[in-house]
C-alpha cells in the first residue's frame, strides 16, 4: 500500500509514496501541509511524514510507532506502540525529537486527540470492562466517560469542537455506531 491524495471534488489521484514497504494509516496535519503515516521502510514500523503535495519523506520516530494522530495546533504527534491487543500511547514533537510515553493499557488504535484532551479506550489490569476515557493534557488527570461492554472497534473520533466522541462497539445485538454527546 502507498499514500495517495485526491481532490475532494473528484479528479485524478496523486501517488505520494513509492517505497516498497507498506505505507499505512495516513493522517492529515491540521493545516493540510503534511501527511503523517506509518511505514517499516527503515526496518521497523516508524512514523513518517510527507508534504501533502508530494516531496521528500521524513522519519519522525526512531523507537517505533504506528497510527499517528496530530494535535489541533499541529505541534505534537501522538502514536501507538503495541504488544498484542494492548498498546501504549507515545508523543513526539511534529518535527521529530524526544519520544515520551503518555499512557499504557490502551486498546490498539482506539484513541483520538482534541484540544487539550486525549480520548482513548482502556482497561487497567484490575478492571472487568474497558472504558472510554480522556486524559486532560494539562493536568494529566484521566476521566472515565463511559464503561463499555462488548468489543470496541479501533474507530474513535472527536468532533472538531470537542463536544462529541464517536466510537463503534460490537455487542450481541450487532454493530452500532455510538455517539457520546454533551459531556463537558
Amino acid at each position: 500500500p502507498d499514500i495517495y491524495v485526491i481532490p475532494s471534488a473528484g479528479g485524478a489521484a496523486q501517488r505520494l509514496t513509492k517505497d516498497p514497504a507498506a505505507e499505512i494509516m495516513p493522517f492529515w496535519s491540521p493545516n493540510g501541509g503534511w501527511i503523517y503515516f506509518c511505514s517499516a521502510r527503515s526496518g521497523t514500523r516508524q512514523i513518517w511524514r510527507i508534504p501533502s503535495h508530494g516531496g521528500m519523506e521524513e522519519q519522525i520516530t526512531k523507537t517505533g510507532g504506528c497510527a499517528p494522530r496530530v494535535t489541533p495546533d499541529g505541534s505534537t504527534i501522538y502514536y501507538m506502540k503495541r504488544s498484542g491487543p494492548i498498546a501504549s500511547i507515545w508523543k513526539v514533537p511534529a518535527d521529530g525529537g524526544d519520544e515520551t510515553l503518555v499512557l499504557n493499557n490502551v486498546i490498539d488504535r482506539c484513541f483520538a486527540v482534541s484540544r487539550g484532551r486525549l480520548y482513548h479506550v482502556a482497561r487497567l489490569p484490575d478492571e472487568p470492562h474497558v472504558s472510554l476515557r480522556y486524559l486532560d493534557l494539562t493536568t494529566n488527570k484521566v476521566t472515565i466517560v463511559r464503561t463499555l461492554v462488548g468489543h470496541v472497534s479501533p474507530t474513535i473520533a472527536v468532533s472538531p469542537e470537542g463536544t462529541s466522541v464517536l466510537y463503534r462497539q460490537v455487542d450481541r445485538q450487532g454493530s452500532n455506531l455510538m455517539l457520546v454527546d454533551n459531556f463537558h
